[in-house]
């Protein structure tokens, strides 16, 4: 039995007997116990409310609010599906930034091990030219003391000849030395003896300051290319990355 405009009318007899007929319904709120309920029936829509005709009230609707609850279901179901998925996202990008950095620190150290054998390398080659030109240096230095010493041990020999000459009294004597004697030798250009730093010591010296500075430029950008990428660093969605769980 169905009415033929879509709607019942229920009434309350004798506090627990109700009864049925189809007059029109009006849509009101609850204000107490009904003594005449009302029930509507939408086909369209597939709602069923009821009514308190009395008092003019609507009591409530059954479908409309399962519709609700379904609806209030389905978003939160879509709340823990987007917290599940921001947590899958933070996982995942934490990995990427754990192995980013990873390879970050690999290619540091690397770097630093790649400067500290370059400056070793360069000590070693300025040492051991220091050495050389030391060793020359004192062999040259050498080489001139004896030459000095020999030119000396000469000068003392004519110095003796000249000091005999002074004291000699015998006139004809001084007519039979030979004219050179009263000229002193000719004099020798020595070397000159400085402290001046060599030419090449001071290249090697910046040389290598300019490969010190040239790796600590190279170190600075790496840490500023990292600094950025940190910067930029978020977390959207990955498409296709999360698998959808089911929720309870």
């Amino acid at each position: 039995m169905s009415p033929h405009d879509g709607y019942w009318v229920v009434g309350l007899w004798n506090e627990n007997e109700y009864w049925t007929c189809t007059d029109s319904y009006v849509l009101l709120s609850l204000r107490g116990k009904p003594e005449k309920m009302g029930v509507f029936v939408d086909y369209e829509e597939g709602l069923v409310s009821f009514y308190d005709v009395e008092y003019r009230s609507h009591i409530y609707s059954y479908t409309g609010i399962k519709a609700q609850l379904m609806k209030t279901q389905k978003d939160v179901q879509q709340m823990i599906l987007d917290r599940i998925r921001k947590i899958q996202d933070i996982e995942y990008f934490a990995e990427r930034r754990k192995k980013n950095t990873e390879r970050e620190k690999a290619a540091n150290v690397e770097l630093f091990r790649d400067l500290i054998r370059s400056i070793e390398s360069c000590q070693a080659e300025l040492l051991e030219m220091m050495a050389k030109k030391q060793k020359a240096a004192q062999k040259q230095d050498k080489k001139l003391i004896q030459e000095l010493q020999q030119e000396i041990t000469e000068l003392k020999m004519r110095n003796s000849k000249l000091d005999h000459l002074l004291h000699t009294e015998d006139h004809l004597h001084f007519l039979q030395i030979d004219q050179s004697q009263y000229r002193a030798p000719d004099p020798r250009n020595w070397p000159e003896i400085s402290m001046n730093t060599d030419t090449q010591l001071v290249k090697t010296q910046k040389d290598v300051q300019q490969m010190i500075q040239d790796r600590i430029k190279k170190i600075q950008d790496i840490k500023h290319s990292a600094e950025l990428r940190k910067d930029n660093t978020h977390t959207p969605h990955a498409e296709g990355f999360l698998l959808s769980p089911a929720v309870d």
